[in-house]
């Protein structure tokens, strides 16, 4: 199934759906996902889920997105995880309006870890812009990639 979302202050619009499978655009899906909502008086949980596929290339961007909403991300929850591990050490940086974000580091392993400079806080409007690493690693493929709202 096929399903067009609008993040509206936090919730999920579904526009419209049509049966068949998701097809994935280009090299990277996006989705904001709101998971449930947080307590009274408290914005809805917002995650944001990344997938890129295939092996990554040199400094690739592998998704742009711009905030729709004011959203803190953690570690942990947040995670990252490949379809086929790094040999090396792989680092994917995240920057946030051209500022040092995060990074989700790969070190000879499928599982990736994600650290955030800050708070790991956005604000409406923020743009968020995934690079592969200058150096890609040789086997590094299908990457998953979770920011997790605390």
């Amino acid at each position: 199934m096929s399903i067009d979302v609008i993040l509206v202050g936090g919730g999920v619009d579904v526009v419209s759906a049509s049966d068949g499978a998701l097809a994935v655009v280009g090299q990277s899906t996006v989705d904001v996902l709101s998971t449930d909502e947080g307590p009274q008086g408290s914005p809805a949980r917002q995650d944001l889920v990344l997938f890129a596929q295939g092996a990554l290339s040199a400094s690739e961007v592998l998704a742009r997105i711009i905030s729709g909403g004011a959203a803190v991300y953690a570690t942990p929850p947040s995670a990252a995880s490949a379809g086929t591990g790094s040999t090396g050490t792989a680092v994917i940086s995240v920057t946030k309006n051209g500022s040092p974000y995060a990074t989700i580091t790969f070190t000879a392993s499928a599982s990736g870890v994600v650290a955030f400079a800050g708070n790991g806080a956005v604000a409406a409007g923020d743009v968020l812009v995934f690079t592969a690493p200058a150096t890609p690693d040789a086997t590094l493929a299908n990457v998953a990639i979770t920011f997790a709202s605390a």
